[in-house]
């Protein structure tokens, strides 16, 4: 909502000034050209700036590829906050020269830039929507990218890993409380769909590592939790 809250106040700073009675609007034909050479001179910087970083960034975790660093550079929308920036600056011209004396006349002319600052930066937001954004699908599986790797179905496992740990310890330390001594299991399952296949190893492993780290927990009440491990 605020992103097209800050779009529909950009449309107005490039469409004619009706409010005012200006007839022309304030961005030109020549200023669309700018905004497109802006857009191409972006895309390039960032390309530079991914790719000098790349040597740093194939080394970390478990590193980037050069078709991941392509799309990295490629794929830099730009959103809201460049908007939300030009418009405050915008604003705060429109404040400073808000008079009618001749300090304020005299920086009234400001006021167009300022304008045309805010224009450019949401043209440039509008177009890596409709051509970064559009093309951005087309451009991964033109690199391969849309299969994931084994490195990163690795990483998805051990994340779903830790996850349903920390859950479950989370459980434990709740049954401990005299508030949850009641508290069924089955309702645990249909609620937290992490915990549904857990073991009983896993769980009184998880009791014992409560009980070791968390001293000042009392014992866990697992009278409606250990009959659903039973056959």
């Amino acid at each position: 909502r605020f992103a097209s809250l800050l779009g529909c106040l950009w449309g107005n700073i490039i469409s004619d000034n009706r409010f005012s009675g200006e007839e022309d609007g304030l961005f030109t034909a020549t200023d669309w050209g700018y905004l497109f050479i802006l857009f191409f001179c972006l895309i390039v910087i960032r390309f530079i700036l991914v790719f000098a970083f790349y040597p740093i960034t194939a080394r970390l975790g478990i590193g980037t590829s050069i078709k991941e660093a392509v799309f990295m550079s490629y794929g830099g929308l730009r959103g809201a906050v460049g908007i939300a920036l030009a418009l405050t600056l915008n604003a705060t011209i429109y404040d400073q020269t808000d008079g009618s004396d001749e300090a304020h006349l005299e920086y009234i002319k400001f006021r167009d830039d300022t304008a045309r600052l805010f224009g450019m930066s949401g043209g440039i937001s509008l177009l890596t929507l409709l051509v970064n954004g559009v093309t951005a699908g087309p451009l991964l599986r033109w690199l391969g990218l849309v299969t994931p790797k084994i490195a990163r179905m690795k990483v998805i496992e051990n994340y779903k890993h830790q996850m349903v740990q920390n859950a479950l310890l989370s459980y434990i330390e709740l049954l401990s409380q005299e508030r949850f001594k009641d508290l069924d299991y089955s309702v645990i399952r249909e609620h937290v769909p992490f915990l549904r296949d857990i073991s009983r190893d896993r769980l009184m492993a998880a009791v014992r590592r409560v009980q070791d780290t968390k001293h000042s927990v009392t014992a866990p009440r697992l009278d409606h939790i250990l009959p659903y491990f039973y056959e």
